[in-house]
């Protein structure tokens, strides 16, 4: 979940052992959080299938997209990086040429770059650097691009992905699982190059940006909704894909965040720039009305994106939200759970930890962080319960177990008390949001860490 540049570190610094975040004042200013990862990186690749010039505004900084970006430049297309946006001269669908080596890519970056190969005549293998767990592809991936026609292979560490990609890429209509957005994301770009139409059904919507930036490039596809917080895409297979201009939405648990720190420290007043529409932004934004917040939204700009204006100071009530609304939080769960413990009155939210929910394991680690700041809450049956009236511990250090989403939502939170809780181990913040820093600083706020020097 990146944000842009890496904050300045001193030379020969090491590990970043603890970090927290310190208000001497209210935060004020007007920013624009860059894109998240999974949106940066599939715009490289649409960029790449598109006829002509594509430029990408909000791109984060860090070497995962210059890899990403390198993979493209190996398949075919050009890419360049500049001030005011990157920008990819693509082959056209259907137009990908064979890499004449291995590619190198963060697992964050394997699903778009998948699904395009995929649906290609390529033979193509993929060294896979950071982030890699053993299965940096997933078998749900793996099976739909199956039926596709492609096969993708995974070596037993998970360092090594191969692709055989189709002759003619098979129409298929996929049901992505709640939480494996990835797959849904591979079966589109996939898509792109099947002779039919392509049909994704997704229980929980994404809410990521590939379906918007698909259709500002030409393509044609069909939007439903599904259910409560569901919806279907039918996509019409082989169109031509024309170089346009992308904005990027905000990365949401960035986004979260930055509107959490408003929150916490009084008298603050601060505008954000480019806020999804749909998705966990759109979820926590839904979910912090409802509690309260002096929150205003301007209308959709021509990408359809948002400006929102958050202010200290109203008092927020406790909520309780539904099992689906809980979902749709995703990533800006860990900040809507720690506005909830700070509200007046009891907060409930349903099924947040029921042990099937996709994101449990992150679940888990925040109501272990939760409880390591000394915050009230119970589990009744899959519920998790906050009574409210919590405020930011002193000299806590909250363990975030590599989650950046988690790190990000104590550290902001602790923005409103004078010694309030760090983050053990941030080092997730500085692979996943590199640019958080620059922007707390721009609206006010400083940071403290204590860091493991270097010999």
């Amino acid at each position: 979940m990146p944000c842009g540049s890496p904050p300045d570190r001193p030379p020969g610094s090491g590990t970043r052992e603890r970090l927290a975040v310190r208000a001497a004042g209210a935060l004020r200013g007007h920013v624009r959080p860059p894109g998240s990862p999974g949106d940066a990186h599939a715009a490289l690749v649409l960029g790449a299938l598109a006829i002509g010039e594509t430029t990408i505004l909000g791109m984060p900084s860090g070497e995962a997209f210059a890899r990403t970006a390198q993979a493209c430049r190996a398949l075919g297309a050009r890419v360049t990086a500049g001030e005011a946006g990157w920008t990819v001269a693509g082959t056209g669908v259907g137009g990908l040429a064979q890499p004449a080596g291995p590619l190198a890519l963060d697992a964050a970056a394997l699903a778009p770059i998948l699904g395009a190969c995929a649906s290609h005549p390529l033979e193509v293998t993929i060294d896979v650097l950071a982030g890699r767990p053993d299965d940096p592809t997933g078998a749900g991936l793996r099976g739909a691009l199956a039926a596709m026609g492609a096969g993708v292979s995974v070596s037993g560490d998970g360092a090594t992905v191969r692709v055989q990609g189709a002759r003619e890429a098979i129409p298929i209509d996929y049901r992505s699982a709640p939480g494996d957005a990835d797959a849904a994301r591979a079966v589109l770009v996939a898509g792109l190059n099947a002779p039919g139409r392509v049909g994704v059904v997704e229980p929980i919507a994404s809410g990521d940006a590939l379906a918007g930036m698909m259709m500002r490039l030409g393509a044609r596809i069909r939007i439903a909704p599904h259910g409560p917080r569901g919806r279907t895409l039918a996509l019409d297979g082989q169109p031509e894909l024309v170089g346009a201009p992308l904005a990027l939405p905000a990365d949401p648990a960035c986004a979260a965040a930055l509107l959490l720190a408003a929150l916490a420290v009084p008298g603050s007043d601060i505008v954000l720039e480019g806020l999804g529409a749909d998705g966990p932004t759109a979820a926590l934004r839904e979910a912090l009305r409802a509690m309260g917040a002096d929150m205003a939204e301007d209308a959709r700009d021509p990408a359809g994106l948002y400006t929102v204006r958050m202010r200290a100071g109203a008092a927020l009530a406790g909520i309780a939200l539904p099992e689906e609304a809980v979902a749709a939080l995703g990533p800006t769960l860990p900040a809507l759970v720690l506005a909830a413990a700070s509200a007046a009155g009891e907060s409930r939210l349903a099924g947040a930890c029921a042990p099937d929910r996709p994101d449990a394991p992150r679940v888990a680690v925040l109501c272990a962080g939760i409880a390591a700041a000394g915050i009230a809450h119970a589990v009744e049956g899959d519920d998790l319960v906050l009574p409210g009236g919590a405020r930011p511990p002193d000299e806590v250090v909250v363990p975030a177990a590599g989650d950046p989403a988690i790190a990000v939502a104590f550290a902001a939170w602790g923005a409103g008390a004078s010694r309030g809780p760090a983050i053990a181990d941030p080092g997730p913040v500085d692979a996943d949001m590199p640019d958080l820093e620059r922007l707390l600083r721009a609206l006010g706020a400083d940071l403290e860490e204590t860091a493991r020097w270097a010999s």
